[in-house]
């Protein structure tokens, strides 16, 4: 592996200016899918908790007919 901050690195500015950029695109990148896993877990999260309530009122009603 290269390291592209040592000044006496033959690399060109250039090379290290689009170094810096993919860098940056990959970390935005990984922020998004970060934000988006975490969006779609709440999502799930809620969900569920949804339908085991909607299960729950459910079973209660069938219970309140038999009775």
């Amino acid at each position: 592996m290269v390291n592209i901050d040592k000044p006496e690195s033959n690399i060109s500015n250039a090379t290290k200016e689009r170094s810096a950029l993919l860098i940056q695109l990959v970390e935005r990148e990984t922020l998004v899918n970060l934000i988006s896993l975490t969006h779609i877990k709440n999502k799930h999260k809620h969900n569920y908790s949804e339908r085991k309530t909607l299960e729950k009122s459910y079973y209660i009603q069938k219970m309140m007919q038999v009775v």
